[in-house]
């Protein structure tokens, strides 16, 4: 999918392999007009600078595929990393996330499912651990059902592919 891509910011002169940060954008896992505002370019070059690879994924939005194509975007994102650690510079073996909003929910989940299946994906690169080693999400949902039933049904409907009492076990 087109908006399956990745951005890298390397630290000049600094010899690899070096642990990796993976930023993961929010927008409520489906706003189309993302620009580089979602990201903390400045934080993303400075830590670069401190000798970390910084990665900025993208994922599918709910409208193009609902949950869980955007963990399993994530995932193979991870494997995909892994993959190509030596072409990148990248440690396999330390590997961090980090997320807003939306992307501070998958920063969660891509922390605490490292091992679902069902999250995985069918993106390549399966014989590549999706497992992360450190999680910092920000103001990330991490009640789904509450917000679903509280107060972005809309959004949850459309994340999850149908309404809240149809969907309350992938939920």
């Amino acid at each position: 999918h087109e908006r399956q891509k990745l951005d890298l910011w390397y630290p000049k002169n600094i010899p690899g392999p070096l642990p990796a940060i993976v930023w993961i954008h929010g927008g409520g896992w489906s706003d189309e007009n993302l620009t580089k505002l979602y990201r903390p370019e400045p934080e993303l070059a400075a830590m670069a600078k401190k000798g970390f690879v910084c990665v900025s994924i993208e994922y599918r939005l709910c409208q193009h595929a609902p949950f869980p194509a955007q963990i399993s975007d994530c995932k193979c994102a991870i494997r995909f990393l892994r993959a190509h650690a030596g072409q990148y510079h990248i440690d396999p073996n330390r590997i961090g996330v980090w997320g807003e909003s939306a992307g501070g929910h998958l920063t969660s989940l891509l922390a605490a499912a490292g091992k679902v299946k069902e999250f995985e994906g069918d993106g390549g690169w399966e014989e590549f651990s999706s497992e992360v080693q450190a999680a910092c999400p920000w103001y990330a949902p991490n009640d789904m059902v509450r917000s679903a039933l509280e107060r972005n049904g809309d959004l949850m409907d459309r994340l999850f592919g149908g309404p809240i009492e149809q969907v309350k076990d992938l939920v």
